[in-house]
């Protein structure tokens, strides 16, 4: 029963990473298909969506743009 416990576990877990790691390339993706300001992030930033703010703040950064 314990190694039927423990299999069910670890995948979960696997299947938990997978999905975060599918997250962040989708939030990537965004930022690179379309010319972003700092309204996107903005916007991003008040739906909690921190993860897709912070990039489209840093793409904003190494393009050099202020606010």
């Amino acid at each position: 029963m314990k190694r039927n416990l423990f299999f069910i576990y670890t995948l979960l877990v696997i299947f938990n990473v997978f999905a975060q790691t599918e997250s962040e390339a989708n939030t990537n993706l965004v930022a690179a298909q379309k010319e972003v300001i700092k309204a996107d992030g903005d916007s991003a930033f008040i739906k909690n969506d921190y993860a897709s703010a912070v990039q489209i703040y840093e793409t904003l950064l190494a393009k050099g743009e202020a606010a």
